[in-house]
């Protein structure tokens, strides 16, 4: 993630002025419990809710496939 961080201008922008925000994005431990299928859909639901994605609604995530949420097995 650090690696991430120093490559995009705009995290390192955020993490070089929120000492928080780097030490969040930075902790292995914390980053994986962010990403809990429950976390994710969570927080797609909150962002879908408020407008997130300039209000795109980003259909067809329900899955969340490859994030580890899964795809439901096809029927054949």
């Amino acid at each position: 993630m650090e690696n991430m961080i120093n490559s995009n201008p705009m995290l390192q922008q955020m993490a070089n002025s929120n000492p928080q925000m780097r030490a969040v994005l930075t902790n292995p431990d914390l980053m994986r419990q962010m990403m809990t299928p429950e976390n994710l859909s969570a927080a797609m639901s909150m962002m879908g809710g408020m407008g997130g994605m300039g209000g795109m609604g980003m259909p067809g995530m329900g899955g969340m496939g490859g994030m580890g949420g899964g795809m439901p097995p096809m029927n054949p």
